[in-house]
């Protein structure tokens, strides 16, 4: 018969829901680790979260495979999700308790400390509880009042975590990254930067591509294919942290490449259309092709490459195709501030809607003002697109003076700390007016 119940604080598991250990987080792991333990006789499990946060997708596969009840949480106020799941966790396993008695052991699949009242209590009823958690992230009392406890291991150490929660890309990118097994027994070897420059990248890139042509388990994969170029770039987001080709020049991550393998005894070939790889110089692939060395740095401060940086990683900012259209939704929202004090983002594009603009068009550009400042929203730790906004400015001149702070910011943030005003003003030229 089935007696056991597991019930999963996803918050926890995560590191709240800044989601600090999401990468590292596997429920068909933790489902393996109870296995061992003759804990297979599940018959219920819940898993407490919020489950309309989009960057817990990945998770999302876990339960709906591994039969999971996902508990949907949300907090008690306003943004406000501290404990929600906490105290609907403790609810349904005092219901349990009470109601299904052939229920005879609970998996608290949590390393915090304040369930440990709660384990106190079941204990009570002569049922058996197990904690399960990473150690790093496990409570000391919580673990010695469990009957057991089974300890998920970390795959990297906590020096490594830090450095993934630092790094400028989405979650499942950072999975790959770790999953990855060309990479994964050699980027622990590798130190990370904060701060670099283009020798640093040079020099710390030689090192890995001689540790990955070493290691015994990558070798015969590169000498004979190559190293595809997204794995490359997947190394370079661990080494040099928010790295960002755009940074020295590059207008693509290729040329990036062909630069910085100069010099190395590695190279770059092509098989059309898009079928890029590294590869020792002694070695060739049959259908792909060498391509040359770039043995200049390109221009960083220009125009063309301003663009780039401001429509790449947000805040993203571009330049509206329809420069006039844009004025036209500034000046309707400063003729009617008073009625853009709290309103939803989709109520302002119907409203919007008047001015004969797709709205398409209208999405874009609401958007862009938001990542200017000029239209606040009323909650930065939500979708920007299910928020109240307000019109902040109060003339057009000052809308034009928000995006050019913006834009100003944003470049000197991206590139070196310092700007070319002429090629600045150029972009600022597209602002303004026809």
């Amino acid at each position: 018969m089935k007696n056991i119940a597991v019930l999963y604080d996803i918050e926890n598991l995560v590191g709240g829901y800044n989601l600090k250990y999401l990468s590292e987080v596997s429920l068909k792991n933790i489902l393996k680790e109870l296995d061992k333990m003759n804990l297979s006789n599940i018959a219920i499990q819940k898993a407490y979260a919020d489950w309309s946060n989009h960057k817990l997708n990945q998770l999302k596969w876990d339960i709906s495979e591994l039969g999971i009840e996902p508990i949907q949480m949300y907090g008690f106020s306003k943004g406000n999700m501290k404990n929600a799941a906490d105290i609907q966790l403790v609810i349904d396993t005092m219901e349990i308790l009470y109601t299904k008695d052939f229920i005879d052991t609970f998996v608290i699949v949590s390393g915090d400390g304040g369930f440990s009242s709660l384990v106190k209590k079941i204990s009570e009823y002569g049922k058996k509880v197990i904690g399960c958690a990473y150690k790093n992230t496990a409570n000391a009392i919580f673990t010695k009042i469990c009957d057991d406890f089974i300890y998920i291991d970390n795959t990297l150490s906590k020096e490594q975590l830090n450095i993934l929660e630092k790094m400028s890309i989405d979650e499942n990118k950072k999975k790959q990254i770790i999953e990855n097994p060309i990479l994964k027994d050699v980027l622990p070897n590798i130190k990370s930067l904060e701060t670099y420059d283009i020798t640093d990248i040079k020099n710390n890139i030689l090192t890995l591509m001689q540790q990955l042509w070493q290691n015994h388990q990558a070798q015969q994969v590169l000498k004979y294919d190559g190293l595809n170029i997204s794995v490359f770039k997947s190394a370079l987001n661990y080494m040099f942290i928010n790295f960002d080709f755009r940074q020295f020049g590059f207008a693509r991550f290729s040329d990036f490449i062909r630069y910085i393998l100069k010099d190395t005894g590695f190279y770059l070939c092509l098989k059309e259309p898009s079928d890029y790889r590294i590869l020792q110089k002694e070695y060739s692939l049959k259908q792909f092709d060498k391509i040359e060395y770039m043995h200049e740095l390109p221009k960083i401060h220009s125009k063309e490459n301003y663009i780039r940086f401001l429509s790449s990683k947000k805040p993203l900012i571009f330049i509206p195709e329809n420069i006039n259209n844009f004025y036209s939704i500034i000046e309707y929202l400063l003729e009617n501030k008073d009625e853009f004090k709290n309103i939803y983002f989709y109520d302002l594009i119907d409203i919007l809607k008047i001015l004969n603009i797709e709205e398409k068009e209208l999405n874009k550009y609401l958007t862009l003002m938001i990542n200017c400042d000029i239209l606040k929203g009323d909650n930065s730790s939500e979708i920007l697109k299910e928020q109240n906004y307000y019109f902040s400015p109060l003339t057009k001149s000052e809308v034009f003076d928000m995006i050019s702070n913006q834009i100003r910011n944003k470049l000197l943030i991206s590139i070196d700390g310092t700007i070319d005003e002429i090629e600045f003003n150029k972009i600022l030229d597209e602002f303004k007016e026809n």
